[in-house]
């Protein structure tokens, strides 16, 4: 196998490896959204909160997704009158571990680049090299 092949494969392994990262970061984000949000965010605000003490009415609540951190935001009617008090119920670790996924995936897609971009330096430095002798 010539040098610029091998260069080839591993900058072709990179770019797999940063799609392969990408897919876990979603597919992690998208069963802790699922989790969170199971028969929609306003019946988990409901049922599993978290509720703020200064709420008026505990069942006057909306609810909607959350992508930071990944998990629900609830807004509830406070007991003060026209404000609206959020809660977040979101899982912190997941999010950071998709987000590290998601960074990594963009370093190997640049280590792609950086790989493929050396190999082109190289060629042309032996291209100058050449016209140098000849």
């Amino acid at each position: 196998m010539s040098r610029p092949d091998r260069s080839r494969g591993r900058s072709r392994g990179y770019l797999v490896a940063a799609v392969v990262f990408v897919l876990i970061g979603l597919s992690l984000a998208g069963m802790q959204l699922m989790i969170a949000n199971d028969r929609g965010s306003t019946y988990k605000c409901i049922i599993e909160g978290p509720r703020p003490s200064l709420a008026a009415h505990p069942d006057v609540v909306t609810g909607s997704v959350s992508y930071w951190p990944l998990g629900r935001t609830c807004y509830w009617a406070s007991a003060a009158g026209d404000e609206t008090i959020a809660t977040y119920a979101g899982n912190w670790p997941v999010t950071f571990i998709m987000g590290g996924f998601l960074v990594g995936a963009v370093v190997l897609a640049g280590a792609k680049g950086t790989t493929h971009r050396r190999r082109a330096d190289n060629q042309l430095s032996a291209w100058a090299e050449d016209e140098e002798t000849s």
